[in-house]
């Protein structure tokens, strides 16, 4: 299997089964519940990635959540090629906010139970590869 699609605009997705070892349980927290990991555009990826002290990128937002964690988005346009590799993630717009990303989104196969919940994905990427 290759890479898992979704469809355009703002999403409430669960990548869940994509990977060879079959669907499980993925994050079940609300937007409105606890991030994990925050990212801002005024923020600094060598930054602790909490709500005052925000990373910069949605990569690096991804590179620093384990299974089971959620990483939200503040408000604005985000533009970067996303690749997921984690399982048991979650990767959410801030409270009442609205996050959106341009680039290409790519989750691994291999990455179970990917949640992508009120963002908005415009897939426009460089190299006009597949994505959401």
């Amino acid at each position: 299997m290759g890479i898992c699609h979704a469809g355009l605009a703002t999403v409430a997705l669960v990548l869940a089964g994509c990977g060879a070892t079959g669907p499980r349980t993925p994050p079940a927290r609300a937007a409105s519940e606890h991030c994990d990991v925050v990212a801002s555009l005024d923020g600094d990826d060598r930054a602790s990635g909490t709500v005052a002290d925000p990373l910069r990128t949605p990569q690096r937002v991804i590179a620093r959540l384990r299974a089971g964690q959620v990483g939200c988005l503040r408000a604005g346009t985000y533009v970067q090629d996303v690749t997921i590799l984690r399982s048991h993630i979650a990767l959410q717009s801030y409270d009442r906010e609205r996050a959106k990303i341009v680039g290409r989104m790519w989750v691994h196969r291999r990455a179970d139970d990917v949640v992508i919940r009120g963002l908005v994905l415009d897939g426009r990427n460089v190299r006009r590869l597949p994505s959401p």
